[in-house]
């Protein structure tokens, strides 16, 4: 793309040296002058331990692009870390992490990821070079040159290659590439068996080999890591830089990754091995006292422990999803959040059939779920097709638990709620006569819990709120006298209120 050379000061005001990079001449591009200018000022704004400043840029009198960029004297990462042992590696990884994070944060992306780029001075302070100059260098480029000139074709992601968007994305792929580096020696891209391919092919279509296959000293979770961060596919990847340091700060501290499915036993080594004294003592402890309970059905004991934590995990898995609606990147652990208490609420559902409290418990853990899946107003995923699912076996728990005892009024309640939701959620998906149907029969539910005259004091806000969203369904209906005797009866009700409440649709 160009030539770097070493400069320094000649007014003999300061001692300053520096590195100016003249960019290929691209004059006659007015769009790529603007471009330049305009990103230089955003690169120069970064201001990180980890990144080599942009001091300054312009062009010569014979309009050719040149960058004034911080001159680092440093050893490219991939030979500094020859002499570190693992640990020693990924904590300098980490370092390089922390800097392309933050300039992810500035909304700047470098596109050039690879050892060359990575100079370690003598402290161990990795610096980043070119962090953005490839934003700027991209659409100068002449048309006539082959686009390897763009990328580095040992650290390139596949979206590189194919000529699609770039994104953060795409420096997860090239920053795990160069840790596959500092681990095996090697590119990513190499073919297991040798053989010569296009890098099409090898960037686009080939899985990279597992990192200890070529390092059998590497901890299998480092392969789950590197497979995740290269994936072909830009979306599964790592949702962030921070998500694949998190994943390799846990490789250092022996706590599971989040890109490996553990099973119980991977997650029991991990508490072995980080807490083995503590553990050693409560396991001697625990066999002193299973002799002791041996004849007293040790085992039926222990099931029906499990079985209940079980059924506590399932209910509460989802009350984390407040907690992290709205942080960066956790569409994904929402994603996985979900589908997680999925997986336990069906596994509770086998043995629902006749304990009824476990019935209602799975009626409003599968209401939740869909919440988080797909039911508006509130954020969710747009998974509305398994919400949708999700409240009907929310239906099918309540109406179990119904079946033994229909006046119930928890279980009436929380039926009024799932075909509150079951209506919204058909009104936004334009399903008038299932909304219509779900609207009768939250107001069935509400009809009856009323006639008893036995709403809890703690409760009597909630169903206000119900009684105004079922107004406001039948008005979204144009059943204007149901609206009209609903909204009454919400009136009605949040007057009776210590303080009186006013209310809006849809809570």
């Amino acid at each position: 793309m160009g030539a770097v050379f070493l400069a320094k000061r000649a007014d003999g005001e300061v001692e300053q040296r520096v590195a100016i990079k003249f960019v290929r001449s691209a004059a006659e591009e007015t769009t790529f002058r603007d471009r330049f200018l305009r990103e230089r000022q955003i690169l120069a704004s970064l201001s990180h331990p980890g990144i080599a400043r942009l001091l300054d840029a312009g062009h010569t009198a014979g309009g050719q692009p040149y960058l004034v960029m911080e001159y680092i004297d440093g050893t490219p990462i991939d030979v500094y870390a020859e002499t570190l042992d693992l640990r020693g590696k990924l904590r300098l990884f980490l370092l390089v992490c922390d800097a392309i994070s933050y300039a992810h944060r500035n909304l700047v992306i470098h596109r050039d990821l690879k050892p060359s780029n990575i100079l370690v001075e003598a402290g161990g302070q990795p610096k980043l070079l070119d962090f953005g100059i490839a934003r700027i260098l991209d659409e100068q480029t002449d048309r006539n040159l082959t686009k390897e000139l763009l990328l580095t074709p040992d650290y390139a992601s596949p979206e590189q290659v194919r000529g699609a968007a770039h994104t953060t994305a795409t420096d997860v792929y090239s920053l795990a590439a160069v840790l596959y580096r500092l681990l095996t020696g090697r590119s990513p891209h190499t073919s297991a068996d040798g053989r010569a391919e296009s890098v099409e092919v090898l960037i686009c279509l080939t899985e990279s080999v597992a990192p200890s296959r070529w390092n059998r000293a590497l901890p299998r979770d480092l392969d789950f890591v590197l497979a995740k961060a290269l994936r072909k596919e830009p979306e599964q990847r790592y949702a962030a830089v921070d998500a694949l340091a998190a994943d390799v700060r846990a490789v250092l501290e022996s706590r599971p990754v989040q890109a490996r499915s553990g099973s119980a036993w991977y997650q029991a080594r991990k508490v072995l091995r980080r807490q083995w004294l503590p553990v050693s003592a409560f396991a001697a402890a625990m066999l002193s006292l299973s002799i002791g309970l041996y004849t007293a059905n040790r085992e039926g004991t222990i099931a029906q422990r499990r079985f209940d934590q079980l059924r506590q995990l399932a209910k509460q898995l989802l009350n984390f999803d407040p907690e992290i609606r709205g942080l960066p990147g956790s569409t994904k652990a929402r994603q996985r959040i979900a589908a997680m208490s999925m997986e336990y609420l069906e596994g509770l559902g086998r043995e629902a059939r006749n304990d009824k409290d476990l019935a209602m418990d799975l009626a409003q853990g599968y209401l939740s779920l869909a919440r988080v899946q797909g039911v508006p107003p509130r954020s969710n995923l747009g998974q509305f097709a398994n919400a949708q699912e999700s409240l009907r076996k929310a239906d099918t728990f309540v109406e179990h638990a119904l079946a033994s005892a229909p006046g119930r009024l928890d279980a009436l309640l929380l039926s009024a709620d799932i075909a509150q939701d079951r209506m919204i959620l058909a009104d936004s998906e334009h399903r008038p006569a299932d909304a219509l149907v779900q609207a009768r029969r939250c107001a069935s539910r509400l009809d009856a819990l009323m006639q008893n005259g036995r709403i809890p004091p703690d409760q009597r806000k909630r169903v206000a709120v119900l009684l105004t969203n079922v107004a406001q369904g039948y008005m979204n209906m144009r059943r204007l006298d149901d609206a009209v005797r609903y909204a009454r009866r919400a009136v009605d009700m949040a007057r009776s209120l210590d303080p009186p409440v006013r209310l809006l649709p849809v809570d």
